[in-house]
């Protein structure tokens, strides 16, 4: 079917997109399990100051996807004076490629994991930092949207959380069904559950466990219970999300009486924003740093 291959690039359109000519060397960040993941730290501005204002955190992208490549030009129109940290996964060793995840990385690409490591590397990074940042963002880019905005919940330093590719209203069990049909999501989800704990069969593309642990997931009581600024881009094409479910969490804070949701939803866009040959992110990312100079 051609919708499933669709899905599957959606999902790991990250990886798609133009390559950037430099980046910084990556770093190791050592967690207090023994484990280690890879990290970039930069500025925007060739001209980088002592001290930054604005740290920015960057997790997502579903699979093995190394930042690097993307440095700096996925990350256009943030101001020159935001220190950004974009940290991979774990398994996934600077240079990698998104197309050849080892067994390994497998066993560590669950949302709990996501969750755990992101909110270790964050404290770690704030507890360095000489000079207190007076904003603290969080981005969660497609999957990366799950532990973002959990880790936004669940601590009281984040300023502000920016979302892209994922509309957060709705499951990823309700996101397949309106791409695909619900008939097609149970015959799916019963042969996972043939053996949900594997991590070498696959169903479009992705390890049983990783949708075993991912597909139920509902983030809209965290969304809701937040009351820094949100902003969210999302495309109107996107085939691996429905801007349906963007959609229906704006409808969820407006019934809420919430107003903190910003949500721009960018016409001929696909999943990481792209129009074309035009990028929306730079626009939503200047969009955040005009915001943040408020």
């Amino acid at each position: 079917m051609r919708w499933k291959a669709i899905f599957v690039a959606s999902l790991l359109s990250l990886s798609s997109l133009a390559l950037a000519q430099s980046a910084p060397t990556g770093k190791i960040f050592r967690y207090a399990d023994g484990g280690s993941a890879t990290y970039y730290q930069f500025q925007p501005s060739q001209e980088q100051s002592q001290s930054s204002d604005t740290y920015i955190f960057f997790y997502g992208g579903t699979g093995c996807v190394d930042f690097k490549p993307y440095i700096p030009k996925f990350f256009s129109g943030l101001d020159s004076n935001s220190t950004i940290f974009a940290l991979n996964k774990r398994k996934v060793e600077e240079g990698s490629s998104p197309n050849t995840c080892s067994p390994e990385f497998a066993k560590f690409d669950l949302p709990q994991q996501w969750f755990s490591d992101y909110m270790e590397f964050i404290t770690e990074e704030l507890g360095r930092a000489k000079i207190k940042p007076k904003n603290v963002v969080i981005v969660g880019i497609s999957e990366g949207a799950y532990p973002a905005v959990k880790v936004a919940r669940s601590r009281s330093d984040i300023t502000n959380l920016v979302i892209i590719g994922d509309g957060g209203g709705w499951t990823m069990r309700k996101s397949l069904e309106k791409l695909t049909s619900p008939s097609y999501v149970q015959d799916g989800w019963a042969t996972i559950a043939t053996d949900s704990g594997s991590t070498t069969r696959t169903w479009l593309g992705r390890p049983y466990r990783w949708w075993f642990d991912i597909m139920d997931i509902d983030s809209l009581p965290d969304y809701l219970s937040l009351n820094i600024p949100i902003l969210m881009g999302h495309g109107e094409l996107d085939q691996g999300v429905p801007v349906e479910s963007a959609i229906a969490l704006q409808k969820a804070f407006q019934a809420a009486g919430k107003s903190n949701l910003t949500l721009h939803i960018y016409k001929g866009a696909d999943h990481t924003l792209t129009s074309g040959q035009v990028s929306n992110r730079e626009s939503l990312f200047a969009e955040l740093s005009k915001s943040l100079k408020h």
